[in-house]
């Protein structure tokens, strides 16, 4: 695809910092669903809808906070389902 300039993929996580890690560590801010974090999804979202974009969309999940060790397909399921929630919000 040639560059117009323009955003044409854009990649989200959620997370929230992980208790008794260094947060010189790279897995101090660990992966949570979304909506669950520090992270303000639904400005963000909007913020794309106000922008027109238009591209790709993809939830980023890499190391998992210790609450939700083990749960990878549980974690992208309910952010997928947030992220759907979050566009039903937002104001186009």
């Amino acid at each position: 695809m040639k560059d117009q300039g323009c955003v044409v993929a854009f990649s989200k996580k959620d997370m929230l910092p992980v208790k008794g890690v260094s947060v010189n560590d790279w897995c101090f801010f660990s992966c949570v669903p979304t909506g669950h974090g520090l992270i303000d999804n639904q400005r963000i979202a909007q913020l794309l809808v106000d922008v027109n974009y238009k591209g790709f969309f993809a939830v980023e999940v890499d190391t998992l906070h210790p609450s939700y060790a083990f749960r990878e397909l549980e974690v992208v399921a309910e952010s997928v389902q947030e992220l759907k929630n979050i566009s039903a919000r937002c104001q186009y």
